[in-house]
């Protein structure tokens, strides 16, 4: 694989943590009836970066800086266990 096209496919935000952190990156899709919609998250040490939109453009980002690793480790699954539970799906590197 070439790892260029991976990280261009990565949201604009992703792109700029460190390459360890986008390897670790997750991605979340939602197809329903009415919607097309993405979720990606990224932690990197203390911070945990989000972006989401929907499917085909490049979302909105937002990063969020925790007191401890620990703390954003524990942020990162309860948000993929509300994301899941809403119905989200993870998708795997293509």
């Amino acid at each position: 694989r070439c790892r260029i096209k991976e990280i261009a496919r990565l949201p604009k935000a992703l792109r700029t943590l460190p390459a360890s952190s986008q390897a670790k990156a997750r991605r979340f899709e939602c197809k329903d009836a009415g919607s097309r919609k993405f979720w990606t998250v990224a932690s990197a040490a203390k911070d945990v970066t989000y972006t989401w939109g929907r499917i085909g453009t490049g979302g909105q980002s937002k990063t969020k800086a925790f007191k401890t690793p620990d703390a954003a480790k524990k942020e990162v699954a309860a948000l993929i266990a509300e994301k899941t539970k809403k119905g989200y799906k993870e998708v795997r590197g293509s």
